[in-house]
């Protein structure tokens, strides 16, 4: 093709779309249907009547108080009462939450024993220990196991020496649960159950 050539078929293209501009204005702005009907196709500009809605969960005011988690005055009933001889086997503390928590229960104490029973609902929850041991530091150690209170096995522990404070991760629930707890050389410490609450 030569030069000229090139130049007549741009000249006829550019008049086509020059007559088309003037004879139906409309072509640039709306789309029709086969028919020529306006409405055959929906538009893509938004109804500016209409205000997108978005629904937010309610956010109490505060989280409802801890229940309290004491021991129980017949460790003999749970189906488990004792501690095995190491818990390190376990594991260490589980890795930190990036959400909030809430505290849920609570159990603090100064000495060792087996807790009654209780039910957590959450489908993931923690249990957050730590010891204050200002007497004799250097000797200080809890022993903490939770435990299924159906058959008595137990499903997660923890040393916990003075200073050091372990974390554990628990996704099981909707079924009964109990510590067993052993402490040497402390004045006192906490147990606190808590489940995540996004920022």
């Amino acid at each position: 093709m030569e030069r000229g050539d090139l130049i007549s078929v741009a000249a006829g293209i550019g008049i086509v779309i020059v007559v088309l501009l003037v004879l139906r204005p409309s072509v640039l702005t709306e789309a029709t249907g086969p028919d020529g009907d306006a409405t055959a196709y929906p538009t893509s500009t938004p109804d500016p009547t209409v205000v997108p809605t978005t629904t937010t969960a309610p956010v109490p005011d505060r989280p409802p108080s801890p229940f309290r988690i004491v021991y129980t005055s017949h460790p003999e009933q749970q189906p488990n009462y004792l501690l095995p001889k190491n818990l390190t086997f376990l594991g260490g503390s589980d890795l930190p939450w990036d959400d909030g928590v809430a505290v849920f229960a609570l159990l603090q104490e100064s000495r060792g024993g087996v807790t009654e029973s209780f039910t957590v609902s959450y489908p993931l929850w923690r249990w957050n220990c730590s010891i204050d041991s200002s007497s004799r530091p250097e000797h200080a150690l809890l022993r903490v196991a939770l435990v299924n209170a159906t058959d008595g096995s137990i499903l997660d522990g923890a040393e916990i020496r003075s200073g050091e404070r372990v974390s554990k991760t628990v996704q099981y629930s909707q079924r009964g649960f109990y510590f067993i707890t052993s402490c040497q050389q402390i004045s006192s410490f906490t147990c606190a159950l808590e489940y995540p609450v996004p920022r």
